[in-house]
């Protein structure tokens, strides 16, 4: 077998403003977004195993069960405190995966107040919401570091 050279990954600096895009949620994520425009963080819990996804998706990832989305019985409020996971530091910008309270999957979001030497894997953080949330992904505007 021939060993294939790789190739230079390039890099191409500039802004990508995601926040000037409209995307249109599906029924999966309707009563989320909509848990969001009310500052509440709702996760589906699998019918299988018990892993409560937050945010929601339409299988389970461990036993690929489809998940009830339709039925209240399986949506579950979570807190908006949770704990950092994995992290990623640029020259602007701290973003994390975070474990939600009462949650089971990471989800990545962007982490501000604190200077990148003091983010962590194990930190508490809280997400800071917008002043009138509109339900959309961004109604959590950042997290932040917590002290408990």
């Amino acid at each position: 077998m021939e060993k294939k050279e790789r190739e230079e990954t390039i890099s191409i600096p500039g802004e990508w403003p995601l926040n000037a895009y409209t995307f249109k949620a599906d029924k999966v994520m309707d009563r989320y977004l909509e848990g969001l425009k009310n500052k509440r963080v709702l996760g589906v819990k699998c019918p299988g195993c018990g892993i409560i996804y937050v945010p929601p998706k339409p299988y389970c990832g461990r036993c690929h069960t489809k998940l009830r989305i339709d039925r209240t019985e399986y949506w579950v409020e979570v807190s908006d405190k949770g704990t950092v996971q994995a992290l990623s530091i640029a020259e602007d910008s701290t973003v994390i995966a975070v474990q939600l309270d009462g949650a089971d999957t990471n989800f990545p979001t962007v982490l501000r107040e604190a200077k990148p030497e003091d983010v962590k894997v194990g930190m508490r953080v809280q997400a800071v919401w917008v002043d009138e949330p509109v339900g959309r992904f961004d109604d959590m505007a950042y997290f932040k570091p917590i002290e408990e």
